[in-house]
């Protein structure tokens, strides 16, 4: 599952790119040191977005176990084999960017080995032919998050990773049609939340059913499951873990698989606060203004159990259901249902707890099919 297009727009994978184009048109060659955490399919998303944002023509290599780079780039450059020197001197493809990328730890050896030649060649005389990128795995990054850097080269690091203001932006772009008409934006919020900072898994839960989405995390369980590994490593370079600003976030598959079940409350805490309570606070006067005539026919004023006058221009859902079961004797559930599941919401959303979804749920059902009350 790659990221979608739209995620070389944001501040971070943008600010990449251009740092890659830089450094290219610098004449350097450039390292770039990606862990196993960086979304899947990123060096392609790489390729095909940095060629589309510079002047270069980007060649995608691919060194096999077994193969020598020299062979490796003449393949791909329909040539005989192609020394570091060779590379350096073709003008058939100045403006051109090789992206090399070894397939085992011995490859990406052989690789590094053929930058070093290449960075040793005088700039002057290196920079007739194309530019070259390498890409490191994170068993070469070192615990201080330096990559082993030839003389003469550029080394990129970049986690993969976007922060939370790009996530949401790429989550809002995303799932922008997933919410139907007149709801709230749950879904989206569901998403975005349960992504974290990882677009790849954004765009996985994306493929799901609205049903499936807000019956997170329950719904993707077995998907902790297939990273088991990088969660008990859980570092920074295994993608169990993100730095972003002065917090420390884990992946949301970490908080799952490792059980941490107050984590995943709090991410369907914040989707629903988020997404739900402008939403209620937006239809809460025409609820509320439905329920007047009957209010306005008790004993006035109408006090609460301290004593105090309600406000009846200002009512909210506690002080409607309030007034029903202490003032006119009815039966909140059963009479008002659409105020009772409001008021069920608000007290666990202000409590830091997720609402259950079938209460959710009847609240919107009621919202839209305007059964606010039965008269009475």
């Amino acid at each position: 599952m790659k990221p979608h297009p739209f995620f070389w727009e944001l501040d971070g994978p943008r600010g990449f790119l251009d740092r890659l184009a830089r450094a290219c048109e610098q004449n350097a060659d450039v390292l770039v040191g990606l862990p196993r955490g960086a979304p899947e399919g990123i060096m392609g998303s790489v390729v095909s977005d940095f060629e589309k944002r510079t002047h270069f023509g980007c060649m995608h290599v691919l060194v096999h176990e077994r193969e020598d780079v020299e062979d490796a780039i003449g393949a791909a450059l329909e040539v005989a084999r192609t020394t570091a020197w060779r590379l350096a001197q073709m003008r058939d493809f100045a403006g051109h960017v090789l992206v090399l990328v070894g397939e085992t730890m011995a490859a990406v050896e052989r690789i590094l080995r053929f930058v070093t030649d290449h960075a040793q060649i005088e700039s002057g005389l290196r920079d007739i032919g194309p530019k070259l990128i390498a890409v490191l795995p994170e068993r070469l990054l070192s615990s201080d998050g330096q990559a082993r850097a030839p003389a003469g080269t550029e080394v990129l690091l970049w986690r993969g990773c976007v922060d939370t203001a790009d996530m949401d932006l790429y989550v809002r772009f995303r799932a922008q049609h997933r919410t139907a008409p007149r709801h709230p934006p749950l879904v989206m919020h569901y998403v975005r939340c349960f992504a974290g900072t990882d677009p790849c898994l954004a765009e996985r839960l994306l493929t799901l059913h609205d049903a499936d989405i807000l019956n997170l995390p329950h719904s993707i369980r077995g998907w902790a499951q297939e990273r088991a590994a990088d969660w008990e490593q859980g570092s920074w370079l295994s993608g169990a873990r993100d730095q972003i600003v002065d917090h420390l976030h884990s992946h949301p598959l970490m908080e799952i698989y490792s059980g941490d079940n107050a984590a995943s409350r709090r991410r369907a805490w914040e989707a629903q606060v988020t997404a739900l309570f402008p939403w209620m606070e937006l239809h809460r006067p025409a609820l509320v203004a439905h329920q007047m005539d009957w209010i306005r026919a008790l004993p006035q004023p109408i006090r609460d159990q301290h004593g105090r006058a309600y406000d009846l221009e200002g009512l909210d859902y506690n002080d409607v259901c309030n007034i029903a079961r202490h003032h006119a004797n009815r039966h909140v559930d059963r009479e008002l249902p659409v105020m009772a599941a409001a008021r069920k919401i608000r007290n666990e959303i202000a409590h830091l707890r997720p609402a259950r979804m079938e209460i959710v749920n009847a609240f919107i059902a009621g919202v839209l099919a305007g059964v606010t009350v039965l008269a009475g």
